[in-house]
């Protein structure tokens, strides 16, 4: 029994990481998420598996990889932790191809209408 509780409390302390397949969402652009269930993975892990992916398969087409959205859901070590990142490969010569500029995305939108 005590073995048990061990190897109960080790999984639910180290959680399951997972990171989806690159998918195309648009002209030269991509999405990649990575999930956690259970333990105390930081959010920032997350986006660096992301990254890593992201970076990864621009690669294999012999380009560099364009961060163009970063989104972070749940609270680690309570709620399933689910990061999703879009990017672009782009050419290293391709104007498009600058420093990012990432913002937050808003949580509400208040439209004015006349």
């Amino acid at each position: 029994m005590n073995y048990a509780l061990r190897i109960s409390l080790l999984m639910a302390l180290t959680g399951c990481v997972t990171t989806s397949d690159v998918t195309p969402i648009g002209r030269d652009t991509f999405m990649v998420s990575t999930d956690a269930r259970g333990g105390f993975t930081s959010t920032a892990d997350l986006v660096a598996r992301s990254a890593q992916k992201a970076n990864a398969y621009c690669r294999t087409m012999g380009k560099k990889m364009m961060t163009d959205n970063i989104q972070n859901q749940g609270v680690r070590g309570f709620t399933p932790q689910e990061n999703t990142l879009m990017f672009r490969c782009l050419a290293a010569d391709d104007p498009g191809n600058q420093r990012p500029t990432l913002r937050p995305a808003p949580n509400s939108v208040i439209e004015l209408r006349q």
